[in-house]
């Protein structure tokens, strides 16, 4: 087996385990990141801190072959992640990309790039303006009328979906789009939005937010970027200034809609 990766993406080092399985993974707070694969790993009696444990990596999944686990103190870069508790790292010459990351299924139409550089695929998850723009696979249920009309949320997108909601209060007021709310929605810290970026960029990859501070995507002006597009924003935007130019009036166009499509 060659000792290239390809894809590139993420290893993770476990201190003293000397097996991993799906109870580990999600121990250590990687459940979401890592998903339903297989786990490739490896022991080695010489890891990132000088001792010995467990390097292992999320199995082959959309297409692309794992990476190599095992692990190679010249080839590597690791860093220590939650105190210790495990290791993130990825081969040296081959550092994570947005192709060795995607789950095997990735949805959405916009793609911005991030602090990498990169363009990262942004699902709508919500959308309270054009239902038809949400880019999650939603649940069809029967409405009142017999028809199977209503879209629920998948349980797996359920509390990303209210959290985008809530989102989407904050920038109608933010943004001054349709009606004023009749009391003021509670206020998202720059922290909140940055953890609900992280989340939407979960759905497409497989990172976490230890991911994405190593790769260092999020910057104080894309984070904005990327809660617009989950809450469909674009949309909301180019509706306002439709109805501004129907109207004579001259639209203005915030900086947080700017999302390029995919």
């Amino acid at each position: 087996m060659s000792d290239k990766p390809t894809p590139a993406g993420f290893l993770y080092y476990a201190p003293g385990k000397t097996a991993i399985n799906r109870a580990t993974v999600d121990s250590m707070g990687l459940g979401p990141v890592f998903g339903n694969p297989s786990l490739p790993c490896v022991h080695t009696t010489t890891g990132p801190d000088g001792k010995g444990g467990m390097v292992f990596c999320p199995g082959p999944e959309g297409g692309h072959p794992s990476i190599k686990a095992g692990y190679f103190k010249d080839k590597q870069t690791w860093r220590s992640c939650d105190g210790g508790k495990f290791w993130l790292g990825y081969y040296t010459a081959d550092r994570p990309t947005p192709r060795g990351l995607a789950r095997a299924a990735t949805v959405g139409r916009f793609a911005p790039p991030l602090g990498d550089g990169s363009r990262w695929v942004i699902p709508v998850a919500v959308s309270g303006w054009d239902p038809e723009s949400i880019d999650l696979p939603m649940t069809l249920a029967l409405g009142d009328s017999g028809r199977f009309d209503k879209r629920i949320p998948r349980p797996e997108f359920h509390a990303l979906c209210q959290d985008a909601e809530r989102a989407t209060e904050v920038f109608k007021v933010a943004f001054n789009i349709g009606e004023p709310p009749e009391e003021e929605p509670e206020p998202m810290s720059p922290e909140d939005l940055a953890d609900l970026a992280v989340r939407a960029l979960q759905i497409n990859y497989r990172v976490g937010k230890w991911e994405v501070n190593d790769l260092g995507l999020l910057t104080t002006t894309n984070v904005g970027t990327i809660v617009g597009v989950l809450v469909d924003l674009p949309t909301a935007i180019t509706m306002q200034e439709a109805l501004k130019k129907k109207d004579g009036a001259s639209p203005a166009s915030p900086d947080t809609a700017d999302g390029s499509a995919a």
